[in-house]
């Protein structure tokens, strides 16, 4: 038996079309190579969005640094603002190999995002998202890497 879907059905299915497309245009406006992104990775940049935590894509600190870091995330706690940043250039210049740099622009997204979900669950100081108070913030954020499932978590949990 075949039913016609009903106004609300059609309704949902378009509001989710919506939501995904504004997710890739999201994406496609902080990063100059979609194809870096898996849809995981969208996704994160998405909870960062409605986190209000700002995304930069080669911020003047990449360069400054001269070029030896994948990426940043800082945190104001005066004006409690998070910014991630993500130097894509510096890491197509280490792995020139496009599979390679894709892989670790994919990392990068990975781990600074939890570094800003340390910050939200710290009230914008240093911190691990672990209770234990031993864990190293950047060990747990390389521990994260290739995660994006459970960053995806820390985030909703500590920044919403």
């Amino acid at each position: 038996m075949t039913t016609i879907p009903s106004v609300i059905g059609l309704t949902m299915i378009a509001g989710y079309w919506l939501s995904m497309l504004g997710m890739v245009v999201n994406a496609y406006l902080h990063f100059n190579t979609m194809e870096d992104l898996t849809p995981d990775r969208v996704t994160l940049l998405s909870l960062l969005e409605k986190a209000q935590i700002e995304v930069v894509e080669n911020a003047s600190m990449c360069w400054q640094r001269q070029n030896q870091f994948a990426g940043f995330t800082l945190s104001n706690p005066t004006t409690q603002v998070i910014t991630v940043i993500i130097c894509t250039d510096s890491i197509r210049k280490h792995y020139p190999n496009k599979v390679r740099s894709a892989i670790e622009v994919n990392r990068t997204v990975d781990h600074e995002a939890l570094h800003a979900a340390q910050f939200c669950k710290h009230d914008y100081h240093p911190g691990s998202v672990s209770d234990d108070w031993t864990v190293d913030n950047e060990e747990e954020a390389l521990y994260y890497e290739d995660k994006p499932m459970q960053v995806g978590e820390k985030l909703i949990e500590f920044c919403f």
